[in-house]
């Protein structure tokens, strides 16, 4: 394989991630492997994308060798990646496509319990899943704090500063389903992880609650002021649209975590005013009109976790 051919497989299997196709992109990958073995992105996207291919009663053995080879991924990039932006690049996507991983990783793991008879054996499986999937972005965020230090930590935190938010929302959600020790040492760990980004000015979390019975309950500010309801059928496609498309990627929940951030001071200002309420509300209108043409229901809706 010359550099040329090389280069149009990296291409299709880029095409292949960006279009959602982890099993074809997968198979590319692994063809460029086989040559060049010291290649940080096929090595990393062969591990990283089984995790959307595999059974589910192989997703935690599949999820721990992931946060298991991260060692092996930092160090291909340290030893083959000279270029000073490209280092920055290939460490900022790593973590980008490990933080998206880690969060479909949770998600999977609550859908699977929502499914299930939710027995002790079946309550273990959702924890493992969950530590799992916060160990993926702590072994990430620890090579980082570690292996780097000065400007350049600096330059990839200034890119990469949504990691330990995500891994403490991680940690919010399985803190609920432990107990006693196990329970207190999360919950210590959490307040390390919030510490340490206050001290390197990562955006965190003032206060998680930890017994927050609505925890997955997320207002849709303007849409419910818009409508009148939080529980009514354009609102119940709008809240599905965000859990189950807009979640799915990592441009899509910068979106809402924007939204969630802007759109109370929105509310506050205009939420009143007659011209603004017809103007979102036509707006809206439009979007669920082309929501429930794709698909997208308006029946009654709880939020997903």
């Amino acid at each position: 394989m010359n550099k040329k051919e090389r280069n149009e497989l990296y291409e299709n299997a880029r095409k292949e991630l960006d279009e959602r196709n982890p099993q074809k992109a997968i198979e590319i990958y692994q063809l460029i492997r086989n040559q060049y073995p010291v290649e940080w992105e096929a090595f990393f996207f062969t591990i990283c994308l089984k995790i959307y291919v595999c059974p589910d009663n192989e997703l935690l053995d599949v999820a721990t060798t992931l946060y298991q080879s991260e060692k092996d991924v930092f160090n291909l990039i340290d030893t083959y990646v000279k270029d000073h932006d490209k280092h920055i690049d290939a460490i900022v996507s790593v973590g980008s496509h490990l933080e998206v991983a880690a969060l479909d990783l949770s998600a999977a793991s609550f859908d699977i319990f929502e499914k299930s008879s939710k027995d002790d054996h079946e309550t273990n499986d959702l924890i493992n899943l969950n530590i799992v999937a916060c160990n993926i972005l702590k072994t990430y965020i620890n090579s980082i704090m570690k292996r780097y230090s000065g400007d350049f930590k600096m330059e990839i935190w200034e890119k990469a500063m949504y990691i330990p938010e995500s891994l403490m929302e991680l940690y919010s959600k399985i803190i609920p389903f432990l107990n006693g020790d196990e329970k207190a040492t999360f919950e210590a760990e959490l307040d390390e992880w919030i510490e340490l980004g206050k001290k390197y000015n990562l955006k965190c979390p003032d206060i998680i609650n930890y017994s927050d019975k609505e925890k997955g309950k997320r207002g849709c500010y303007i849409a419910t002021a818009v409508y009148g309801s939080y529980d009514c059928p354009q609102v119940w496609t709008l809240r599905r649209f965000r859990d189950y498309e807009l979640s799915l990627t990592w441009y899509g929940r910068l979106f809402v975590k924007l939204y969630y951030a802007i759109s109370p001071y929105i509310i506050s200002w205009l939420g009143d005013k007659k011209w603004f309420n017809r103007l979102g509300k036509s707006w809206l209108d439009k979007l669920v009109i082309e929501l429930k043409a794709k698909g997208v229901e308006d029946t009654p809706y709880q939020d997903r976790e």
